[in-house]
This record gives C-alpha cells, sequence and structure tokens, in this order.
C-alpha cells in the first residue's frame, strides 16, 4: 500500500478517535444538563455530534496528507492549526448554516484554531522514534 494512502488512513482514524472523545463529552453534557446548552447557542445534540464527527474525518484526512510535516514541531503547529481551523468551519455551518463568512467569522475560528489547535498540537507532538 502507498505511504500515502497509509498516512490518510492512520489520520483518519486519530481525527475520528479526537471526534469520539468529544461526542462522548457532548453526550454526557446532554445528559446531565439536558438540552439547555445546546439551545442557548442555537444548535442541537445531533448537529453538533454530526461536526465533530465531519470535523474529525475531515480534519483527520488532512493531518494524515500532511503527516511528514509532523515530524518537527512547527510543523505539527501548523497541521494542529489548520486541523482545528476545518473543525471550527463544522462548527460554524451548523450555527450559521452555509452563509457568507463574516470578517467576524474568520476571526473567531482563526483564534479558536491558533489558541486550540496550537495548545493540542504541542500537548500531543512526540519526536519520532529514532528506529
Amino acid at each position: 500500500m502507498s505511504q500515502h494512502i497509509e498516512n490518510l488512513r492512520w489520520g483518519i482514524r486519530f481525527g475520528v478517535t479526537f471526534a469520539v472523545f468529544y461526542c462522548v463529552f457532548g453526550v454526557v453534557i446532554y445528559l446531565t444538563r439536558g438540552p439547555g446548552p445546546f439551545e442557548a447557542n442555537e444548535v442541537s445534540l445531533v448537529g453538533v455530534l454530526l461536526a465533530y464527527l465531519g470535523g474529525g474525518i475531515a480534519a483527520g484526512a488532512l493531518v494524515g496528507l500532511l503527516r511528514p510535516l509532523l515530524r518537527w514541531r512547527l510543523g505539527a503547529l501548523v497541521v494542529g492549526i489548520m486541523a482545528t481551523f476545518i473543525v471550527g468551519i463544522g462548527f460554524r455551518s451548523i450555527i450559521s448554516g452555509f452563509t457568507p463568512w463574516t470578517q467576524h467569522d474568520l476571526r473567531t475560528n482563526a483564534g479558536f484554531a491558533l489558541i486550540l489547535g496550537g495548545l493540542t498540537s504541542m500537548m500531543v507532538w512526540r519526536p519520532p522514534s529514532k528506529t
């Protein structure tokens, strides 16, 4: 199997793993607090779960395709920010639909990606093994 396909599969598995974690978190919120937190943000539990899964698959695919960059901390940072931006697109879509983006949408998603993507990528990055 080609290395590109293997990396893509690895990335999608990675993205789905993150998505499942966040889906469980979303379900726990729903079970403990009811629909209130979702309704307050004008989203449904199903919409949030679909955004997590779709975003996890799409972001995971990107991470897999860019896997060779993950050997460096800076590469992991850039890939993490890009992947988180993709997840943000999913959330913006469930909140506002497929309407044109505003400057506020772009700034909010970029900030979300920089902070969460940057922190997450630095927390999970590991130097390549010397095998």
